[in-house]
């Protein structure tokens, strides 16, 4: 995978795309670290509540340190620092929103609380990850690609659902719940992944808006509209067709690759 990314962004042209692969990796193990300390998949395997005082404090963590230092030096010579300490922030703060809701098991979230968690863990990190590693401008990645950033969101909740419901992390919204008369049975049903008649539907919901989601990304960030300069802004300044070709790339390649094909893969292993 590192090998196909570093040969993307040089024949991209990315400058100094082998510090990026490094700032790449180490933020992934910084990260995965506190993601199994949350979860509860280390050696040592903490009382919940001290996990939230370790992940919120990062106390005792001498390895998560050490990575995190490396970071920043590489972003700071990358000019990046304020994106990685926003990023940081915003996954440490979803890492204590899924922590307090492994304490407080029984109560649901509804759907602008999810979706805000889901947002700050997934969609942000996505798109200044994205930005940072194929140079591009930001704020111009998540307006253009936010649409395939929230239909990966939805379709990883649906791959993940049983998973998530043992540790009772309840990703179906209170008001999907309500309305769909999703009861605790099904919920519990889910573990030995018996789906009943309501989560199918659920399930069902969001495959119809993920595909909704996928037009209007294809519509945006179409063929034609890259021939017509639509398309997402490098960091860098350079001619119609070194812009053209990196588009083409990160749309018939990139986003393909890492997005779009499992996206796909979800729709067809669900649709009835």
């Amino acid at each position: 995978m590192i090998k196909k990314i570093e040969f993307i962004l040089k024949i991209m042209k990315v400058p100094e795309y082998k510090k990026r692969i490094k700032l790449l990796k180490y933020m992934y193990y910084a990260l995965r670290l506190l993601d199994d300390i949350c979860d509860g998949d280390t050696l040592h395997n903490f009382p919940v509540k001290e996990r939230k005082k370790i992940i919120e404090w990062r106390w005792w963590i001498w390895l998560y340190d050490i990575l995190i230092e490396k970071v920043r030096f590489i972003a700071n010579e990358l000019w990046v620092l304020d994106w990685i300490n926003f990023s940081i922030s915003e996954i440490v703060w979803s890492f204590i929103f899924d922590i307090d809701r492994i304490i407080d098991p029984n109560k649901t979230r509804k759907r602008e609380e999810l979706k805000y968690n889901f947002h700050r863990m997934d969609i942000v990190w996505t798109e200044f990850w994205t930005a940072i590693i194929f140079w591009l401008n930001p704020r111009d990645t998540l307006m253009k690609l936010w649409w395939l950033w929230e239909a990966s969101r939805k379709s990883f909740n649906i791959d993940d659902l049983k998973e998530d419901i043992i540790e009772w992390l309840i990703n179906i919204p209170f008001e999907d719940l309500q309305w769909l008369w999703i009861i605790k049975s099904d919920l519990d049903n889910l573990k030995l992944w018996k789906i009943s008649d309501s989560i199918n539907e659920w399930i069902n919901q969001e495959i119809r808006s993920i595909k909704k989601l996928l037009g209007e990304y294809n519509n945006i960030f179409s063929f034609i509209n890259l021939l017509m300069g639509k398309w997402i802004k490098l960091s860098f300044s350079t001619n119609y067709f070194r812009k053209l070709f990196n588009n083409l790339l990160l749309k018939y390649v990139v986003l393909p690759k890492w997005y779009i094909n499992e996206i796909n893969s979800v729709i067809s292993k669900n649709i009835k």
